[in-house]
């Protein structure tokens, strides 16, 4: 019984010890904000443009461009940010990736995923993040919470909602505007 006791006390030490690189996106679902997370309500951060495109080697991706509203934020913003973790062949650890400014930007920043290839399909999970100078984390997720899902169905729906059904296109020129009926996913309260 003594064993039992101490591997249930270790696993729970172990437990508490996770770092924050090792999970998911806060503030979780059903959960309250804190000072140091708040989800973005107000259009503080979201989505504003996608585009889905195709390449050589049967690749197949999705870049899209990220809007911050700087006016809404506590504070100078730092950092834009995506909390993501990868799900399949190549699977990878919850990381932060930073987003990095459109044609040197102070409101827009982007962000490319390869799906798809002839090497095998990546899915990407995780939420979208504004990091401001107070250390707050403004937190960008799907209408209802839980986190984004990037994946070939992303790319196959983003082509539908182009209307086309092949683009070598990745740049800002070829995306289609999230506010779309058909794009709520993207973009729930339609911020622009």
């Amino acid at each position: 019984m003594t064993r039992l006791c101490v591997s249930i006390l270790a696993l729970m030490l172990a437990s508490c010890a996770l770092d924050e690189e090792s999970v998911g996106p806060p503030p979780a679902d059903g959960k309250s904000d804190d000072n140091a997370h708040v989800q973005a309500k107000n259009c503080e951060l979201f989505i504003d443009k996608i585009v889905a495109y195709q390449g050589s080697h049967a690749l197949r991706g999705v870049h899209l461009w990220v809007k911050t509203l700087n006016s809404m934020l506590d504070a100078d913003l730092v950092e834009v940010g995506f909390r993501n973790h990868t799900i399949g062949p190549s699977a990878q650890p919850w990381q932060d990736t930073r987003l990095f400014p459109f044609v040197g930007s102070s409101d827009c920043y982007e962000l490319a995923f390869s799906v798809s290839s002839d090497w095998g399909r990546t899915q990407y999970e995780g939420a979208f993040y504004a990091r401001t100078a107070a250390g707050t984390r403004y937190w960008f997720k799907p209408a209802g919470g839980g986190n984004y899902f990037f994946d070939i169905n992303t790319h196959d729906n983003v082509m539908n909602a182009m209307h086309v059904s092949w683009n070598y296109d990745s740049s800002i020129n070829a995306a289609v505007s999230t506010q779309r009926d058909d794009l709520t996913y993207f973009n729930p309260r339609r911020c622009y």
